[in-house]
Order: structure tokens, then C-alpha cells, then sequence
């Protein structure tokens, strides 16, 4: 009975697999993928990915005589982030459309149409751009901060156009509809963010992969970290760091591990973008700054600690290029022999020299506890390029970081200075409140001395 029972069981699983759809087939296939099993060789469906393609790609025509045109409509815009985030439940298909998005949006494009499409891309992202006339309170500082990042993403938009660049114009333009339409922030903001995370390189970027979150809120407040002059504590944070660190590296480097200006430009154009959708989402909510932040609620949005490490990255880079470049302006009118000295000649010089050093440090971060175990070369690198960061290079006025030191030291006095806190300022720590309310994390303001208030990590911070 027992034989005959089990034969039947058999034949009734061949007739659920043959009763299939083909969608419900190769979702199948899908599902044995991710448990490892897929030893029939079953393919998911790739609907989606193809339909996220088409959505891109119907919004360039090009005519009979090669002439190119791109227009992104509301509902093309709309669209393209629909089909980008149907697919971020399947890592299959999330890589797939990553590839894809990774590619330029004419292959084998002539020069003319290569520039074609820059400008027709160019055009579409400033035409996004938000008239703030009559705009007042919350809804004027996020049209602020879309049209900040509109103008960063049209001065970004490389030579030869990815349908990733495209995808992210799409992504602003929605932001950009849901502020002059007055709907719901924080939903507009919630699927620009999800569709940033695919069509982006800094989307998926993972600050806090394999950390304890709890010890680097421990770092972070002092308890733990070697304060001497021979010893500053980078062994504390570059465990946590390091991983992130050297993807941001990949971000701005070519295939010849060199610094690659385009793909700067284009980090500091994701960037942006990244950023005031995080923003988009937290002006929905009132945070006090005062108030202890586990006594603070907000409806579920399913944001979780991850967010924070991947708007601080957006942040940190967006306001410091933007202002090292104004920086650079001042520079220029006073003396126009100066050398070029922003955020990107610094960065670029420094990965060019240590490339090599810096990717051995993130490769061997679980060493860090004994710095002796890491090629002599790559630890002294890592410091060296903290130093900089902190004092600039030396003494010389004209030496690549000085500036830069100086700009920092002026940002930290800011922070110092409670009642003086520009609105980027006030927007960054209420992204911070609304992802630590929604994951759920707001113990972490009251480890060490903090109070449990963003006032308190604010003062932190600026010590």
C-alpha cells in the first residue's frame, strides 16, 4: 500500500509541473535558484526585465536618417520605476536589469547621436527643474533639494548616455512631479529610493555589510577608541568601513584602476539623486530634534538601518563636492593661476597613488586587531590619507587638501553652533530620525553619553 500510495504522490507532483504555466514555470525555476536546487536547469521569467528595458528605451526614437531624440514624459517617468522596482524581489532579475541598465542606451552609437542623446538627456533633466515661486515651510526646501540635485544630475550626464543615467532622470522627474502635485512624499520617495538601489552603483553600496551596529555606535561615542597621537584608531573603524570603502573606489576607478572623471561625475550624479529621495521621504514627518527619538512615531515605511549608510555616503559626497566646487570658484577669482583644489583632484590624486594600498586594507580588515599582519605599505596609506583629509597636505596654501582642511574645520564650527544650522544641515538628521524611528534603532541614541535625541548625536558629532 505503502509503494502504491507513494507512486501516486509521484504522478500527482508530474501533473502539478506539467499543469504549469509557462510564467508559473519559470517562477518555479526561480524559487529552486535561490534554494540551490535548480538541477533541472529551469530559467526564470525575464518578462520583467524586458519590460523594465522597453520602458527605458521607448522614451529615445531614433529616424530614418540616424537623428536621435529623447523625451521623458510624466507617465513614461512613472513607468520606468513601476517596471524597475517589479523586479527587486528576484536577485536574479535584479542583476539581469542591473547589466542591462549598465550598458549605453545606443550601442555602437555614432558621435553624433552620442552627443545627441547627452543633450536630449541633458535637456530632460532640466526641464524637471521645480518653479519654487509661492512655495513656503517643508514643500520649498525638498523642491530645493530636487532641483539641487536636477542641476547636479544635467551637469553629470557623460559623453556616451547608459540607460542607467536615463532611469535616474526618470527617477527625478517623479520626485519632481509629486512636489508640483503636492501627493504623498514619502511614498514618491520610497520608490525613487527602491528604483536608485537597481539602476544606481552607490544604491548598492552596503556601509554596515557584516557589522555590528552596536559596536560602531559604541566606536562612534568613544568608548572604544585609542585617542594617542601614534595610534588615531583606524583599526576600530576600518573593519566596519572598509568593505564600503573599496565600492566606492570601484565607483570612481576605471578598468585600469586609475581615477576615472566620467565615473566620478556620474557617482556624484547618484548621489544626488539618492539623496533627495531619502529626503523626499523624512519632510513627510515632523521630527523633533529635542525630543527623545524612541518617544517619537511615524507609520511604517519598511526602511531599515542600511538606509542611514547609504544616505550618509549620498550626503557626505554630494555636500562636500558641491561645496569644494564653490570653493574652487572663490579660489579662482582671487587668483586665476591657482591650482585646481577640489573634492575631486584630491580624491582622484590620492586614489591614483594608493589604489593598490587601500584595496589590500579592505581585503585584509579582519587583520586590522594586529596592523603588523597587513603589508607595511597599506596601513601607513590609510593614515596618511586620514591625516589629509583632517589637515590638509602640509603647510603650502596651494597643495591639493588645504583648502579642503579648511572647509572642514569650518563645517564642524557650523555643527558646533546649534542655532546656526543651514537647512542641509536639518535635513540630513531628519533622514537620520525617520530611518532609525522605522528600523527601529533608536536605542542606539542613548549608548555612552548620548541622550536619545538627534540635538544629542548632533553635539556628539561636532566634539
Amino acid at each position: 500500500m505503502k509503494k502504491i500510495l507513494f507512486g501516486l504522490l509521484v504522478v500527482a507532483l508530474l501533473l502539478c509541473v506539467t499543469a504549469c504555466s509557462e510564467d508559473q514555470y519559470a517562477k518555479l525555476g526561480e524559487l529552486m535558484g535561490k534554494m540551490s536546487g535548480n538541477v533541472y536547469g529551469i530559467k526564470p521569467n525575464m518578462q520583467d526585465v524586458d519590460a523594465a528595458n522597453e520602458k527605458v528605451e521607448d522614451t529615445v526614437k531614433t529616424d530614418k536618417s540616424g537623428k536621435v531624440t529623447v523625451e521623458i514624459k510624466s507617465e513614461d517617468a512613472k513607468a520606468i520605476v513601476d517596471s524597475v522596482i517589479a523586479v527587486q524581489d528576484s536577485t536574479t532579475k535584479t542583476e539581469a536589469l542591473q547589466e542591462s541598465l549598465n550598458e549605453p542606451i545606443i550601442k555602437d552609437a555614432t558621435p553624433e547621436q552620442k552627443t545627441a542623446l547627452r543633450d536630449g538627456l541633458k535637456e530632460q533633466a532640466e526641464d524637471c527643474r521645480i518653479d519654487t515661486s509661492g512655495y513656503t515651510g517643508a514643500r520649498l526646501e525638498i523642491a530645493k533639494a530636487v532641483n539641487q540635485a536636477i542641476d547636479a544630475v544635467a551637469d553629470g550626464i557623460s559623453a556616451d548616455p547608459t540607460k542607467g543615467e536615463l532611469a535616474t532622470v526618470a527617477v527625478l522627474k517623479t520626485l519632481a512631479d509629486a512636489v508640483v502635485g503636492g501627493v504623498e512624499y514619502a511614498d514618491a520617495g520610497l520608490a525613487a529610493v527602491s528604483a536608485l538601489k537597481i539602476t544606481t552603483d552607490v544604491g548598492k553600496i552596503d556601509v554596515f555589510a557584516n557589522a555590528d551596529i552596536s559596536a560602531l555606535i559604541g566606536k562612534l561615542t568613544g568608548k572604544d577608541i585609542a585617542r594617542d597621537d601614534d595610534d588615531p584608531g583606524i583599526k576600530d573603524y576600518l573593519p566596519i568601513m572598509s568593505k564600503s570603502a573599496t565600492e566606492v573606489i570601484k565607483c570612481i576607478t576605471n578598468s585600469e584602476k586609475k581615477f576615472d572623471e566620467a565615473k566620478y561625475a556620474r557617482f556624484i550624479l547618484e548621489c544626488n539623486a539618492i539623496k533627495a529621495s531619502y529626503e523626499m521621504i523624512a519632510r513627510s514627518y515632523d521630527i523633533s530634534f529635542t525630543e527623545r527619538l524612541d518617544k517619537q512615531t511615524i507609520n511604517g515605511k519598511g526602511l531599515v538601518i542600511e538606509e542611514l549608510g547609504r544616505y550618509v555616503i549620498a550626503a557626505v559626497f554630494t555636500e562636500l563636492d558641491r561645496i569644494s566646487k564653490a570653493g574652487e570658484a572663490i579660489w579662482k577669482s582671487i587668483d586665476p593661476t591657482a591650482p585646481v583644489n577640489n573634492l575631486m583632484t584630491f580624491i582622484g590624486t590620492y586614489v591614483d597613488a594608493n589604489y593598490d594600498n587601500l584595496t589590500d586594507l579592505a581585503d585584509n580588515y579582519d587583520k586590522l586587531d594586529d596592523p603588523t599582519k597587513v603589508s607595511s605599505e597599506s596601513y601607513p596609506a590609510l593614515q596618511s590619507a586620514v591625516a589629509a583629509l583632517a589637515f590638509g597636505i602640509g603647510d603650502d596654501p596651494t597643495a591639493i587638501g588645504y583648502d579642503f582642511s579648511r572647509l572642514l574645520d569650518s563645517f564642524k564650527k557650523a555643527l558646533k553652533d546649534s542655532g546656526s544650522l543651514q537647512p542641509t544641515a536639518i535635513a540630513a538628521f531628519q533622514v537620520t530620525g525617520v530611518i532609525l524611528l522605522d528600523s527601529e534603532y533608536t536605542s542606539l541614541l542613548s549608548l555612552g553619553d548620548m541622550d536619545g535625541t538627534l540635538a544629542g548625536l548632533l553635539k556628539k558629532i561636532s566634539e
